[in-house]
């Protein structure tokens, strides 16, 4: 049995790429059913994983011994009860509360619990190293491939924005260079942020097996993987990809000469370096870089016109001046904000649809007159003002804690910085019940390691660092955490982390 779970779970992890893809979880394909395919192929196959584990007695004996699950899961489902009472209680701007819906709450809710039962079931596998090489060389593949294939091709999806880019790696470096909303690609995936964390996490895994088994299948991998974090061009994946290297350097030499569990090898350091000087070369060509001069030169372009920021905020003082009536000052308030936001950088989705200017044009003249450019540049700022604006507006307490829900701030827009976004649908409660079992592994896995001399595996290291950027790279760019693609593979991995770096607690 433990053989059969072993390779269901294997097979379970590698069709994630493909479940990704960005037409399943769209409309018209996500809108046939309830729920979108990939999600609902992921419930049952996690149902039917739990379903096999469970089926052996030792399981069952060795779940009875752990107080502490039974206690989380207690506090999970009251919590969970407590939540969606809360948030069926809500005051908003929004004729339809945000398109809230008690179904779309607690499936959610559901999604948030899959990933952590791929934690808890992979922690007692036993998986060989042999077996999860293969598994990340499919991955690397898989996404990597995609990416790679469909750029050269000029048929991958957009990074940023709708349709298919309009030029392939090689365009970078002519004289006609597109925009980089043209350039950055993304394959087939669903979300550039998402698919980035996974990249970044995969780098430090495939990284570890080039070192370990050095050889040409892995080292074609590691560069098909650097070369698809800079055709996906978000900073997470190009700057990712040179921060992995950076610190394999680092755990080399502490594992060669502090440690001195491996032997040194100059052929390796060798590679790596050349590897990270062509990355170096090529990133200043990469849609990331024309990403920075495009926002510089938009700056610079409207200085000193009358779409310049210092002549439409005289415009505007003028033209409130001469309102008389709080409905009047609302009216020009509406007129000015549709013929001029983009001049204050701001994106057309938030101001039109996350949170209408009709609904609430005072908040938007406070963001733009009462914020520098540079900071509304940053999406991240007003993602999070437009969501603070809908708790302020509920004033309820319960929402610190309990959280406003999914549904909403799904449909407001996702705060591109994960635990603090959970921290507004779930509430600090939420988060930390649902997210903070990565957390604890990681910090329990990184003391055990440090204190613990047969912990100091180059693999163990390798864990922990692809684990630790993954939870770092969903902070720092979001949409990784609510999303199942990513939180399965790093449930996963954090189960195998904890697999070898603990004492073991048989299910056999």
């Amino acid at each position: 049995m433990q053989k059969k779970i072993q390779k269901f779970l294997f097979w379970f992890i590698l069709i994630q790429p493909f479940l990704d893809f960005y037409w399943l979880n769209t409309p018209p394909l996500s809108e046939i059913l309830p729920f979108s395919f990939p999600t609902i192929i992921r419930i049952i196959g996690i149902i039917f994983l739990a379903g096999m584990y469970l089926s052996k007695k030792q399981s069952w004996r060795l779940l009875k011994r752990q107080w502490w699950i039974i206690g989380y899961l207690i506090i999970l489902t009251l919590y969970c009860i407590c939540h969606l009472v809360h948030v069926a209680q809500f005051k908003s701007l929004s004729a339809t509360s945000y398109h809230y819906s008690l179904t779309a709450e607690i499936f959610y809710l559901v999604r948030m619990f899959l990933p952590l039962i791929v934690l808890y079931i992979t922690k007692y596998l036993k998986f060989s190293e042999q077996t999860i090489e293969h598994l990340v060389q499919i991955l690397v593949g898989t996404f990597s491939g995609i990416i790679v294939i469909t750029n050269l091709l000029v048929i991958s999806l957009r990074s940023y924005g709708d349709g298919r880019i309009g030029a392939n790696f090689f365009a970078w470096f002519t004289p006609h260079y597109l925009s980089y909303t043209l350039t950055a690609s993304k394959g087939f995936f669903y979300f550039a942020n998402t698919l980035s964390a996974i990249l970044f996490m995969l780098a430090a895994l495939m990284i570890y097996f080039f070192i370990k088994n050095f050889n040409w299948i892995n080292g074609i991998l590691v560069f098909l993987l650097g070369w698809s974090m800079l055709m996906l061009g978000t900073k997470t994946s190009t700057l990712g990809f040179i921060i992995v290297l950076a610190a394999w350097f680092i755990l080399y030499f502490i594992h060669a000469f502090i440690f001195k569990n491996i032997h040194f090898s100059w052929k390796i350091i060798t590679c790596l370096i050349a590897l990270g000087g062509i990355y170096l070369a090529i990133i200043p060509a990469s849609p990331m870089i024309a990403r920075q001069k495009a926002d510089a030169m938009m700056l610079e372009r409207e200085k000193g016109t009358k779409y310049s920021e210092p002549v439409l905020n005289k415009k505007l003082a003028t033209g409130l001046k001469k309102t008389k009536t709080k409905s009047e000052r609302e009216q020009y308030l509406k007129s000015f904000i549709k013929e001029n936001y983009r001049h204050y950088s701001l994106d057309e989705k938030f101001v039109k649809k996350s949170y209408s200017y009709k609904n609430d044009p005072e908040f938007w003249y406070g963001l733009m007159t009462g914020t520098s450019t540079l900071t509304r540049l940053n999406n991240r700022f007003t993602e999070q003002a437009m969501l603070n604006q809908v708790v302020k507006y509920n004033n309820n307490s319960g929402d610190r804690w309990l959280g406003i829900s999914y549904a909403r701030t799904s449909n407001i827009f996702n705060l591109e910085r994960d635990f603090i976004y959970q921290s507004y649908s779930l509430g600090w409660i939420g988060a930390i019940l649902f997210l903070g079992i990565y957390i604890i592994s990681e910090i329990y896995a990184l003391i055990a390691w440090v204190n613990n001399k047969n912990n100091h595996k180059l693999l163990n290291s390798a864990l922990l660092l692809a684990n630790g950027i993954c939870l770092v790279a969903a902070f720092y760019s979001g949409n990784v955490m609510d999303f199942l693609t990513a939180t399965i593979l790093l449930g996963f991995f954090t189960g195998y982390m904890l697999s070898l770096i603990t004492k073991k607690e048989s299910a056999d």
